[in-house]
């Protein structure tokens, strides 16, 4: 799994296929390599950069967007009554999380990321998580 974290636009891609990478356009990306085997704990420490989008480019066997599925059930409380894997700090931070494939979504619309990803061929691939978090109500 390939991921890429910018902190100027709060926005993370995550390929769980690296072979169709694309970079997208800024200055300041740290790309790190994580194994598919972990993919809970990863996502979970990614949450500490409080990104506002998360972007995945799932392969078949993959399980990041299982993942986040489960994050949005935890934050809407629709958790079947499993016991919530991200009960963390930041978890009670993380108000809502809305998903959207290949189209935006209010608050995603006008960032750099999504015109980005419009021109790439990955829009139709992408699924995007927006994250609103408590403390941006401000």
């Amino acid at each position: 799994m390939l991921i890429i974290s910018c902190r100027e636009t709060k926005s993370i891609f995550i390929y769980e296929n690296p072979r169709e990478t694309v970079i997208p356009p800024t200055h300041a990306v740290e790309i790190f390599f994580a194994s598919m085997m972990r993919v809970e704990s990863i996502i979970g420490m990614l949450m500490y950069k409080s990104p506002n989008i998360i972007s995945i480019i799932a392969c078949t066997d993959g399980k990041a967007l299982q993942v986040m599925s489960t994050l949005k059930g935890c934050i809407q409380k629709e958790n079947c009554g499993k016991e919530c894997p991200f009960k963390t700090k930041w978890h009670r931070y993380l108000k809502e999380v809305i998903s959207c494939r290949g189209t935006s979504e209010e608050g995603m619309a006008a960032s750099t990321w999504y015109l980005w990803l419009k021109s790439t061929s990955l829009i139709d691939q992408v699924n995007n998580f927006v994250l609103k978090w408590k403390d941006d109500e401000a």
